[in-house]
Order: C-alpha cells, then structure tokens, then sequence
C-alpha cells in the first residue's frame, strides 16, 4: 500500500536563486504602509502621537545586554 505522506521532490527552476518576486514585495510594502497609515490616523482621532520612543511607552525600562559569543572550553584541557 503507498504511503500517504510521501513528499514531492523539488524541481528546481531558474529563477530559485534570484530572491522574492517584486510584485510580492511591492504588495507588502503596500500594505505595511496601509496599516502605518491607519495606525497614525487612529492614534491621532485618539489624541496620541502617532509614534513613540520605548522611554514614552515604558518609562524607567533598562534594556537587556544583547548576548555575546563566548569562547567555550574545549574537551581535554
């Protein structure tokens, strides 16, 4: 009896390598600029300012390091 969760192969066509499609990113763009958009007209019927500092937002908030690489011990030393 076959498998019902047998995969299909990827066929692999020229354009694989060149990145997305400029029609799927212009669509994006749009519509982040659509809800940025909204978002500004909505804070500003609110009486806010459209766009705040992580200061404004939580004030007296420290930020946490950003983690580092470390040189890690080697087996047998």
């Amino acid at each position: 009896m076959p498998s019902m969760t047998r995969t299909i192969p990827h066929q692999p066509r020229g354009d694989d390598a060149r990145g997305y499609e400029r029609d799927a990113t212009g669509a994006l763009h749009r519509l982040v600029r659509h809800l940025v958009a909204d978002g500004d007209r909505r804070a500003q019927l609110a009486g806010r300012r459209a766009r705040r500092t992580l200061g404004e937002m939580r004030p007296g908030h420290g930020r946490s390091p950003l983690p580092t690489r470390c040189a890690l011990p080697r087996a047998g030393r």
